[in-house]
């Protein structure tokens, strides 16, 4: 990090001046509300939240200043956050070792799109319908696609209920949308949408595979996307950020929000760790063990993801976003 000074207190605390449902002023509400750790970033444009277990997360995305040291002491100092982590520019320093998969308004509209994605998207909208719905919903019709979004991803099967606990984080949040697409067996396909200010954010994707060929992603996403950008107005959507695992689905899953309008914007994500844990995740050694005891589960999901950390901050990731050049190449 390239600041010295420690800059304006970060607070724990709800800002005033902020709107309505929706906001980042509401989002930080709810958290407090419910114990979790919420902290306002500098200047008040974004706020530090839960992401993975032991970690907090900037969000939006879309905010990429460098945060100064003092906020990130007092990130993590919180008990129980042992990382920190942000989307920065890339620079010379900071090479991009990630993409944001990013939409930008007002005009997103299907004719604007190549003609397979105009294809599919089509097929998608007569073969289901396309809504916001709630997590009772979810809860009722929509395990089959969670289990079968695992097993693609090559995780082990959930257990029953997962969809529960995700389902009792997030009632009662005012920045929580979910959209589905469904036909005569339920929820072919959901998303788990986050909305600020005026951006949104997919955090997951789920479809049934025996929906596949029917393109219930392609639909609902662009529904929401385009209700977001151009009936609401909202100034980017997020697909989410690529993953530091080189998985086998990583490609298919780049070409996909490409294929959808998405733009891949270069971005360096930075994880500061906690000095405690640093030790375990920076040493080459130690990303040495982690990459064993994944391949020893490969269906662990949070093994994958700790491999791929400790990769990258021991220096052994030399070319992160090497699996996208040979995609161009």
């Amino acid at each position: 990090m390239s600041q010295d000074t420690e800059g304006p207190a970060i607070r724990e605390d709800v800002h005033d001046g902020r709107g309505e449902s929706g906001s980042l002023r509401a989002w930080a509400e709810f958290f407090s509300s419910t114990g979790q750790p919420v902290f306002w970033d500098e200047g008040d444009s974004a706020i530090w939240v839960p992401g993975v277990r032991g970690e907090l997360q900037r969000m939006p995305s879309v905010v990429t200043d460098v945060p100064d040291k003092g906020t990130i002491r007092r990130v993590l100092a919180r008990r129980g956050v042992w990382i920190a982590s942000c989307l920065l520019e890339e620079t010379p320093e900071r090479p991009a070792n990630c993409f944001d998969y990013l939409l930008f308004g007002p005009d997103y509209e299907l004719d604007a799109l190549a003609k397979n994605a105009r294809r599919d998207i089509r097929r998608g909208l007569r073969c289901f319908e396309v809504r916001r719905v709630d997590w009772d919903e979810v809860l009722a019709n929509g395990f089959d696609a969670y289990r079968d979004t695992e097993a693609r991803h090559g995780h082990a099967p959930p257990q029953p209920d997962e969809l529960t606990q995700m389902a009792d984080r997030d009632r009662g949040c005012p920045c929580v949308e979910l959209w589905g697409a469904s036909d005569d067996r339920g929820l072919a396909a959901w998303i788990r949408v986050l909305k600020g200010d005026d951006w949104a954010f997919i955090t997951s994707a789920c479809s049934r595979i025996d929906a596949l060929r029917d393109c219930p992603n392609n639909a609902l996403v662009f529904t929401a996307a385009h209700t977001f950008l151009v009936e609401e107005e909202l100034s980017s959507v997020s697909y989410g950020i690529s993953s530091l695992q080189a998985t086998d689905n990583i490609s298919s899953l780049h070409r996909f929000k490409l294929r959808m309008g998405f733009s891949p914007v270069r971005r360096y994500r930075q994880f500061v760790v906690h000095p405690v844990l640093r030790p375990l995740l920076s040493t080459a050694p130690a990303s040495w063990c982690w990459d064993r005891l994944a391949r020893l589960r490969p269906s662990s999901g949070t093994l994958s993801k700790v491999a791929g950390l400790a990769r990258l901050l021991s220096g052994r990731e030399k070319n992160p976003l090497q699996w996208a050049d040979e995609l161009q190449g």
